[in-house]
């Protein structure tokens, strides 16, 4: 949608209607209502203004006097060997054509590279009226030209909007130049700038406060060390979501904007999210309690079937108490999460010292938003089993932490052909985490039947 159907106006009117109609269109756009469709009406507003000043000045252009000092194009055309005749006839031969076709494009390029956008489209105007220029093959060189030079150039959306309305460009109508190829790529470019454009006006805000406009603001700004540590303590799931859709977005849809942003890899930001609660971790957390609660009544179990009592009532309150832990997280975690957000740069930091790279390649895990629950689980492991318990817990997750091979194997066709991989399909384990903690089992039930009362099964 260009910037004359936003406002609801034609494409000749003039400042003043332009100015109007904004006025109009503010009273039922707010910023504070639909920040979008004001920024958007903001742009178009921008952009018409400037297009209806370029054409008043084109009216100014034509009513100077012919004593108004010459400009740089005029020079080129006083300097140029076919000047007269094409002033005073409507045909070139092929050769003076081209040649006088690469004069204009020389003076044209000459505007752009010095940033001169308005004589550049003024010049043209004044090219483009020219009566040889009018003939149809002549015109569609002048076309393809003029084509390939913005192609090869940078310019501004304004200016490309004015070029198509010389010339009746329009995707609308299916007036398009050729190649078709160059065409598609400006058209790309221009959608391209425009988003960036868009970005960039949010990322200027002084003051942003929704979750685009500093998702903006962090990937374009150039921000210090210190400034993005303290935009990332505002940040909430809207913000990080918000700032996962626009790297996406600038990654995968428009990586030429890449190479314009302060930090090429739009992701840096990735390290400073907060670590969500796994989903089975609470199907993990109730299977450890319940291992751990039948390990610490062993010795009642087995007197039970020596006496030829019934076990079950046991069972079922081990598995009943093992829930107990899993409700106590998930009512303490969220405030966990929420809490250690608050300091998840230090967090980040922290980490970075002293968690080796080795065990932590991608950064994932924090020393303490990770830590304070393991710590917590270790607490407990040693409290129902003693050093046994505790060395178990420890000992497995320090296994996973280095040892990767096989982790988590593919799911087996049959669970009963293939035990060995199921579980470690099921557990997500690694062989060598399997091993130690059937044989740390296999210790702790030895010494809870063979050593009653053994310290290392019973915390001192």
């Amino acid at each position: 949608m260009d910037c004359w159907s936003i406002l609801q106006l034609p494409e000749d009117a003039d400042q003043r209607s332009i100015k109007r109609s904004y006025a109009r269109l503010l009273k039922s756009t707010r910023p504070d209502d639909d920040a979008e469709g004001f920024q958007r009406l903001r742009e178009a507003y921008e952009d018409a203004l400037e297009i209806a000043r370029w054409r008043d000045d084109d009216e100014d252009i034509a009513e100077v006097s012919v004593v108004a000092p010459v400009t740089v194009a005029e020079e080129s055309r006083h300097h140029s060997p076919h000047t007269e005749a094409v002033q005073q006839t409507e045909w070139l031969t092929p050769a003076q054509a081209a040649r006088q076709l690469q004069e204009y494009r020389q003076v044209l390029l000459a505007h752009l590279q010095a940033a001169q956008e308005r004589e550049f489209v003024n010049q043209l105007k004044l090219y483009s009226e020219q009566s040889w220029l009018k003939v149809f093959d002549h015109r569609q060189e002048w076309q393809q030209i003029l084509l390939q030079l913005l192609h090869e150039t940078r310019w501004s959306l304004p200016l490309f909007e004015r070029v198509c309305q010389l010339f009746g460009w329009d995707e609308r109508t299916g007036v398009t130049p050729e190649p078709a190829w160059v065409w598609r790529a400006l058209i790309q470019r221009c959608e391209q700038e425009g988003f960036y454009q868009q970005l960039l006006a949010k990322a200027q805000n002084p003051q942003p406060w929704n979750a685009s406009q500093l998702a903006a603001h962090l990937l374009l700004m150039p921000l210090t060390r210190a400034q993005q540590m303290a935009l990332y303590q505002r940040f909430d799931a809207a913000e990080w979501q918000a700032c996962e859709q626009l790297a996406e977005t600038l990654a995968y849809q428009y990586p030429a904007l890449l190479e314009r942003l302060p930090d090429p890899d739009v992701f840096f930001w990735r390290e400073f999210t907060p670590r969500p609660i796994a989903g089975n971790s609470w199907s993990w957390l109730w299977a450890a309690s319940a291992l751990a609660l039948l390990l610490h009544f062993l010795p009642l179990l087995a007197r039970k079937v020596l006496h030829g009592e019934s076990i079950w009532v046991t069972l079922m309150l081990a598995g009943t108490w093992a829930l107990i832990p899993v409700w106590v997280g998930r009512f303490l975690m969220p405030r966990w999460l929420t809490l250690s957000s608050r300091f998840i740069v230090r967090d980040v930091q922290l980490s970075q010292r002293l968690l080796p790279r080795r065990i932590n390649p991608n950064g994932y895990w924090l020393v303490l938003r990770h830590g304070v629950p393991q710590a917590v689980l270790a607490l407990c492991f040693w409290t129902a089993l003693g050093a046994l318990g505790l060395g178990t817990f420890v000992g497995v997750g320090l296994i996973g932490l280095f040892d990767h091979s096989r982790r988590g194997a593919e799911r087996p066709a049959s669970a009963w052909q293939r035990p060995l991989q199921s579980v470690l399909h099921w557990t997500r384990w690694s062989p060598a985490q399997l091993v130690f903690f059937l044989i740390m089992l296999g210790i702790t039930v030895t010494c809870i039947f063979s050593y009653p009362g053994f310290p290392l099964t019973r915390p001192s």
